[in-house]
């Protein structure tokens, strides 16, 4: 496939990881905000399905338009899924892999951001 497919799959799959920070820097900020709660519900199942739509063309294995809906909807679900549909066993690890690691930007950036703003005492907070 086209150099171009390659770098917007490269740049939906890092949009995903930016998401996934900016939700763990909502949460810090403005963890009760129903516009941006509402902008993340949009923005992950967008992205992500996106990303699977042009990761088939590029592996020529194409997404039925009838599961657009579907994976749009059911994302979490959906994106593993696809992941072990398009590449089997690898799909399996990456989607293992990917999870762990976006579990860990969202984490990461609630943490930094935080000891940015409450210095040294957030990691000392009692409980």
């Amino acid at each position: 496939m086209s150099h171009g497919q390659r770098r917007v799959r490269l740049i939906l799959g890092l949009s995903i990881y930016l998401l996934t920070a900016g939700w763990g820097l909502c949460q810090l900020f403005h963890p009760e905000s129903g516009v941006l709660y509402l902008a993340f519900a949009l923005g992950f199942p967008l992205t992500t399905t996106y990303w699977c739509i042009v990761d088939g063309r590029i592996l020529r294995r194409p997404v039925l338009y009838s599961f657009y809906w579907l994976i749009f909807f059911f994302w979490p679900i959906a994106l593993p899924a696809y992941l072990v549909w398009s590449r089997k066993w690898r799909g399996f690890g990456l989607a293992l892999v990917h999870a762990i690691g976006l579990y860990g930007v969202c984490f990461g950036a609630y943490n930094l951001a935080a000891y940015f703003v409450y210095g040294p005492i957030w990691f000392h907070r009692p409980n």
